[in-house]
């Protein structure tokens, strides 16, 4: 099981709620924090959760500016971009519920 903590950049979207519950349906455990605006309020929540991984819901300019932020300053910490158009629904059937591979545009 892999601890990855979810959250939302900047505005809210109906792709994380699917996704966490794919991720939790497919055994993993899933920290969902909701919308977080900033880079020091990611920085912060990864520091006192300690996640494997971080998926993030991204549906904005805005949003994709910060995730290139977060995936410079943490860059030991494999990401998953989670776009608004994320097709989630098979995620567990298709073996794509991981962080490292093929299913991030941001992977490590």
């Amino acid at each position: 099981m892999t601890r990855i903590l979810l959250a939302e950049l900047c505005q809210p979207h109906d792709v994380a709620i699917r996704a966490a519950r794919a991720l939790r349906d497919a055994g993993e455990e899933v920290v969902y924090t909701g919308v977080l605006g900033g880079l020091d309020e990611v920085l912060a929540v990864v520091d006192q959760e300690d996640p494997e991984a971080l998926a993030l819901a991204v549906g904005s300019v805005q949003g994709e500016r910060l995730l290139e932020a977060i995936v410079t300053a943490l860059s030991e910490l494999p990401v998953m971009r989670i776009g608004i158009d994320t097709d989630t629904t098979q995620w567990s059937e298709r073996g794509a519920i991981c962080a490292t591979g093929s299913c991030s545009r941001h992977r490590r």
